[in-house]
């Protein structure tokens, strides 16, 4: 196999152009060059597209594509129409990779002709992702079908061989794919979707894959902005899980994985509170409240939650908070989950707070 090219595909909205600047660096001064940078700006509405158009000018390795704001999964599936790679690999315009990622990847993929899939670790911040293992390690059909498992959260490890890993984060940016199998299987990334986008990509591509090298390294640096650690109000989240778990059922149904009960019942309270932190309880939720627990009723009310908080409320490991949110949600105490929500809000902001005064005390100690 010769060296072949890379595509790069980087979904581009209202950027920080000092965060932009460093992840189109650490791509532009990769130590194989064979690679083409192809910037979706997705809409942005910050001056994002001149400063990608002034980027271009530097390298002819960049391409730009300008679209409306269609979203992530857009941006992405129109980037993956005009590579003209063999492989794509994905960077999101706030994160970085090292400087010898595509050449580290190339090697792997000269050793191997018929991969289709080469991942790897990521670090945030000084926390470091890895199993220590140097090694490239090669998973078979078996062990694919258990990587699968992990990702849908069926498994916390994975045994290959006499290694035992903990695979991270099921995202595309950490991943290096085989364009060819993208086509020949038809899979793109649900637009309809506007979370676990990367989740449902990644079972679909990893079941169809021939075969799968992971090389525990670091490569992908991710930078965790305001937006991923902050609760923002959405009034359609209750939508959006249901649609997820649409296609994540649809995903089981045709290839015949079972979820256990247990984890089902799980996944379906975690979407529950992500509601009531997003939309119900968010302080920007516009609606009065008696239509806002009119609302609240009729989701609260619905069946599948209805028998997960049976089942919950029976389990003799769930804590304190836990419970009493299953308690009041089950006997439809909206007004005091409200407060219990309320009060819970006061404490986080009290907590960040006083972590805002320690580092102040301590930066003016060292100064």
């Amino acid at each position: 196999m010769l060296d072949e090219k890379i595509s790069i595909i980087v979904p581009i909205f209202n950027t920080d152009f000092e965060f932009l600047k460093q992840c189109l660096d650490s791509l532009l001064n990769q130590t194989y060059s064979n690679i083409e940078i192809i910037l979706i700006n997705d809409g942005s509405t910050n001056d994002c597209a001149h400063f990608c158009d002034n980027y271009a000018k530097l390298d002819s390795r960049i391409r730009i594509f300008h679209q409306e704001n269609a979203g992530v999964s857009s941006a992405r599936n129109n980037g993956m129409n005009i590579a003209s790679g063999k492989w794509i690999m994905f960077v999101d315009p706030d994160d970085w990779i090292e400087l010898d990622t595509c050449r580290n990847i190339n090697q792997i993929l000269i050793s191997n002709p018929s991969v289709d899939l080469v991942m790897w670790e990521y670090s945030v911040g000084h926390k470091v992702y890895t199993n220590g293992y140097d090694e490239v390690t090669e998973f078979n059909d078996k062990e694919k079908d258990l990587l699968i498992l992990q990702i849908l959260g069926v498994l916390e490890k994975i045994q290959i061989g006499d290694r035992l890993f903990s695979l991270t984060a099921p995202t595309v940016w950490k991943a290096c794919y085989n364009i060819e199998k993208i086509k020949e299987e038809k899979l793109h990334f649900f637009e309809d979707l506007d979370r676990g986008e990367d989740i449902l990509f990644n079972l679909y591509f990893i079941q169809l894959a021939y075969k799968i090298l992971y090389l525990d390294r670091p490569f992908y640096h991710y930078r965790p902005n305001e937006a991923s650690v902050t609760i923002r109000y959405n009034f359609k989240i209750d939508e959006s899980h249901e649609l997820f778990a649409n296609r994540l059922e649809e995903f089981c149904y045709l290839f015949d994985k079972k979820i256990p009960d247990d984890l089902v019942t799980q996944k379906i309270y975690n979407s529950y509170l992500i509601s009531l932190s997003s939309k119900y309880f968010h302080l920007d939720n516009p609606l009065g409240i008696f239509e806002n627990r009119k609302q609240w009723l009729e989701f609260a009310t619905q069946m599948k939650y209805v028998s997960t908080f049976r089942n919950l409320i029976e389990r003799k490991n769930l804590n304190y908070y836990n419970r009493l949110v299953v308690f009041l949600s089950l006997y439809k105490q909206y007004f005091l989950l409200q407060f219990l929500y309320s009060v819970r809000g006061l404490l986080k902001t009290f907590r960040n707070l006083k972590s805002l005064l320690l580092k102040g005390k301590s930066y003016e100690r060292n100064n």
